[in-house]
């Protein structure tokens, strides 16, 4: 049995008869926790969990972004040039955004951030915002930033005005450097560690050298103009594949390699026009099955903190803890926290804990891995045996790790190499039982559906 929470997380949970009953599912797919019950309420938002990232990797995280975070009154952008009410400066260090798009624009007086083709002496200089985002990095060692750029430059230009940022690139993450493509993507804890805490993408594909990457390789996006609800995909532009294409969840190295981990496509929600926290879930939900159910690794919107609206940072808040497989009260945990091969995994007391977060990552379109704390969840040695250990273990790229959630045959999850279920021995919902392997039959004691607080 498991004793002590590591802090908050998204939740999976079970539903049995002798339990709450079922919950509604909702539509949700991704970052979860596995519960058994009651939606609990979200608590108050914040960047980073009490407990940190813990093991989780960049794209098991969901950050806030602004939409053209340098378009407003205090950054010299006025009347219906504007996207935020806020400061580059505030939303970063008052709202919690850990991400922002800027229009940046190359002139003979430098690189400057304005919301029209023609530059009539507005806006701030692009280096005034990289200032911003610096020193912010440089106070908050446990932080990570996401700066995506409509370019408008020349190579030479962006580079010049990265020069007059000193110790700007130091922080850079180069993709291809951390071999992301071929292991995935690094746990924020290493990019911490290593200090490698910005990831700079660009629409253009010419300042790889400058460690600002392509977005198209990187990143996938739904439509700019999509409404609340409504996700199409934005391809055509060079800056997205199609949502459901390739690449999203490949492993370039096969299964045959023990550190195989799937690489995907950051997935970032254009969601502008999304105000409270219900159009934000709904939006995301309208992408579910466009993305093999993942969610978003940040979201963009327009107006964040306007009339102290907080409901962006808290849906950000709730993606990251508190996505849940729903069977009652409970979730389903990883035993003490432990981030050991072969931990296992029970039902225990929903606590909002990363041993309760899980991610659901997409695998060459073939089923999905469960990860939390680092590792994947997985069956025991890969043994189609009943009564067999659900555990967690180092993400190895094996069908023991990959999963179908199948909600025509009553909301199961069904190991794909042994083609059984998770099951919740003699539906006992007392926490501390551990999970088991067990024929798919369709009993309470396998029923998991997702949801979002």
């Amino acid at each position: 049995m498991r004793k002590n929470a590591s802090g908050p997380g998204p939740r999976w949970r079970p539903t049995t008869t002798g339990l709450p009953s079922r919950l509604t599912a909702v539509w949700l797919a991704v970052v979860s926790v596995l519960t058994l019950g009651i939606v609990a309420v979200p608590t108050p938002a914040q960047a980073v969990p009490p407990d940190g990232w813990n093991n989780r990797h960049l794209d098991e995280i969901t950050l806030l972004g602004s939409h053209n975070g340098f378009a407003n009154d205090s950054d010299g952008v006025f009347g219906a040039g504007r996207n935020q009410s806020f400061s580059l400066h505030d939303q970063i260090n008052q709202l919690n955004v850990r991400a922002t798009e800027l229009d940046i624009y190359g002139t003979a007086n430098g690189v400057w951030t304005y919301h029209t083709t023609n530059w009539t002496g507005g806006g701030k200089r692009l280096r005034q915002h990289l200032y911003t985002i610096k020193d912010f990095l440089d106070r908050n060692r446990n932080e990570v930033f996401v700066l995506t750029l409509q370019d408008n430059t020349t190579p030479d230009q962006l580079r010049d005005e990265f020069a007059s940022v000193p110790g700007l690139t130091d922080l850079a993450l180069n993709p291809w450097e951390w071999n992301v493509r071929y292991q995935g993507w690094p746990k924020v804890s290493d990019m911490v560690d290593r200090n490698k805490r910005l990831l700079m993408l660009s629409g253009r594909n010419d300042k790889g050298h400058l460690n600002v990457h392509h977005m198209r390789e990187w990143t996938m996006q739904n439509h700019y103009n999509d409404g609340i609800g409504v996700c199409t995909d934005r391809k055509g532009d060079g800056i997205s594949t199609q949502l459901g294409a390739p690449g999203q969840g490949e492993t370039f190295n096969g299964f045959s390699n023990t550190n195989a981990r799937a690489f995907q496509k950051l997935f970032f929600a254009n969601n502008f026009s999304a105000r409270t926290y219900n159009d934000f879930h709904w939006s995301a939900r309208a992408c579910e099955g466009k993305t093999e159910g993942r969610m978003p690794n940040m979201i963009s919107t327009d107006w964040i903190g306007h009339g102290g609206n907080r409901d962006a940072e808290r849906f950000v808040n709730a993606a990251n803890r508190s996505v849940s497989w729903t069977m009652g009260s409970l979730c389903i945990d990883v035993e003490g926290g432990r981030t050991g091969n072969g931990t296992p995994v029970q039902i225990w007391g929903c606590n909002w804990s990363n041993s309760q977060a899980w991610r659901r990552v997409p695998v060459d379109g073939v089923g999905f891995e469960l990860r939390a704390l680092g590792q994947c969840l997985d069956v025991a040695g890969g043994r189609a045996v009943r009564g067999n250990k659900i555990q967690i273990y180092g993400c190895n790229g094996t069908m023991s790790q990959r999963w179908a959630h199948e909600g025509s045959s009553g909301n199961r999850l069904r190991n794909l190499v042994t083609n059984m279920c998770i099951d919740l021995p003699n539906r006992n919902g007392t926490p501390g039982v551990d999970l088991q392997l067990w024929d798919c039959d369709g009993s309470v004691g396998q029923r998991f559906d997702w949801n979002l607080a």
